[in-house]
């Protein structure tokens, strides 16, 4: 119920939280409000019916004035556009278009969408074909406005700004290049999307509601957990199907991908794929075929298998370097496999040409004799 969100706000507030963002969405009335529940009582006095209190009317009182972020989805139905709290101001030319485009959204209640101090979209894999999530639009648009997501916004009422400033390519429209909210800067996909730099789920990260709200009051740890720091407010359920698989195979509650984004800004750890990286893996994939074609040619099928196993482990040390050393995203796989597809067609024609030449030997010798 939303009279127990109302609580769980007033009591995080006194707690001391920077923000607390929730990654929950508020597109319909509350059920189990006594005025809903209530209403279709046959017989049931309208005035009673006005006396009685609302959810809805309770949460939103709440918030007002609080530094509270709400979330809300993407829908393919309705016309619902959220409202933006903040500037958007660009620098080169203008990025509209390069964040995953949206239809419409899932609704906000209007007490809410009104008091809140921030809305932020939750999709974190929008439009992709694969349930690993690895990379996180910090915008959606609809052709004409941009809508920062839920980590975005709650870092921006965390610091009390005001506007987005965000870098679009100097040539060329619908590019993303950097983000900056306050005294952060933080450098995007072309698509206005943040690779993530996961790490692994802790338990530390989370806390329990109950904890928050225990009558018997709040432990030393929870209020340390809390105070200063940006809080979100989501579930841990998978029946809500919110679980999402990590770059680490993880599944985890997808709150707490918005909490490791704020994490990772915050640390000023980032990853990037640079233009370059296809160009490089093609002309790695073309320079290992050759080089394997060579070896496999002019020397013997054991030094050239020991040759290929050396510029394998020397492709997958330095991606690791890359990543570890610089944070650059490279694929050593695709000239790894390019390069054994190459390896053993060309042994196999290697064998084949000398089994030939040996029946053909065979077959001169067995004229003479």
């Amino acid at each position: 119920p939303r009279d127990r969100m109302a609580a769980l706000v007033d009591k995080l507030t006194e707690l001391g939280a920077a923000v607390i963002a929730f990654d929950i969405l508020f597109a319909e009335p509350d059920r189990l409000s006594p005025r809903s529940v209530v209403r279709d009582v046959p017989g049931i006095d309208p005035a009673l019916l006005d006396r009685l209190p609302d959810n809805d009317e309770i949460f939103a009182r709440s918030i007002a004035g609080k530094p509270v972020v709400l979330g809300y989805g993407i829908s393919n139905e309705g016309n619902y556009h959220p409202q933006v709290k903040a500037g958007i101001a660009f620098t080169g030319e203008s990025p509209v278009d390069a964040p995953p485009h949206i239809r419409a959204a899932t609704p906000l209640r209007p007490q809410l969408e009104a008091n809140a101090a921030g809305i932020g979209h939750i999709s974190l894999n929008p439009g992709k074909s694969t349930a690993v999530v690895r990379t996180a639009p910090l915008f959606l648009t609809d052709g004409e406005q941009l809508y920062p997501g839920l980590a975005l916004e709650a870092m921006r009422v965390a610091q009390g700004a005001s506007t987005y400033l965000i870098a679009g390519a100097p040539e060329g429209q619908g590019i993303m290049t950097s983000v900056k909210i306050g005294d952060f800067v933080i450098p995007v996909t072309s698509a206005g999307e943040l690779w993530l730099y996961v790490s692994p789920d802790r338990a530390e990260r989370y806390v329990s509601a109950k904890d928050v709200l225990a009558p018997n009051g709040v432990s030393p740890q929870t209020r340390a957990a809390i105070e200063g720091n940006i809080v979100f407010v989501g579930t841990s359920s998978a029946g809500l199907q919110d679980i999402r698989v990590t770059a680490l195979g993880e599944n985890v509650p997808g709150v707490s991908l918005h909490a490791q984004m704020v994490e990772q800004v915050l640390s000023g750890h980032y990853l990037s794929r640079p233009d370059w990286a296809n160009g490089l893996e093609i002309a790695s994939i073309a320079m290992l075929g050759s080089l394997l074609v060579l070896l496999t040619i002019f020397v013997s099928p054991a030094i050239a298998l020991a040759c290929g196993l050396a510029i394998t482990g020397m492709a997958l040390v330095a991606s690791w370097l890359a990543f570890s050393l610089a944070g650059l995203l490279f694929d050593p796989f695709a000239p790894i496999v390019m390069g054994s597809i190459t390896h053993f067609a060309t042994t196999s024609f290697r064998f084949l040409v000398t089994d030939r030449e040996r029946r053909a030997i065979r077959r001169a010798f067995g004229q003479y004799l």
